[in-house]
């Protein structure tokens, strides 16, 4: 199966598989905010975040810890604060060509 899948694709199962677990994990209101907000952002720490996209600082640390484990984000530990910035600048344009609207 994995022939027939790179041949009409360019893409092989194991690649297919990466970019939807990918996505999966940024199929979520909060989480493409996140991304969005990165995306215009050399890096954020949480509580910018958390000001930022509204929400409770419990559920925003689930939010990033899933996609840092899923390799969206990377966080980088300055001081007592842990900033995040987008660890895969692809994330940030798939974001940006959902928010187009065609004129």
């Amino acid at each position: 199966m994995d022939e027939i899948i790179e041949n009409k694709t360019g893409l092989n199962t194991q690649e297919l598989e990466q970019l939807a677990h990918m996505l999966k994990a940024i199929a979520h209101p909060a989480r493409l905010a996140i991304v969005d907000l990165l995306s215009r952002n050399e890096c954020l720490h949480c509580t910018q975040l958390m000001e930022s996209t509204g929400v409770e600082q419990s559920l925003l640390s689930h939010h990033l810890s899933t996609m840092h484990d899923r390799g969206i984000l990377a966080r980088v530990k300055e001081g007592k604060f842990i900033q995040y910035r987008l660890a895969d600048e692809r994330m940030a344009k798939i974001v940006e060509c959902l928010v187009q609207k065609e004129v």
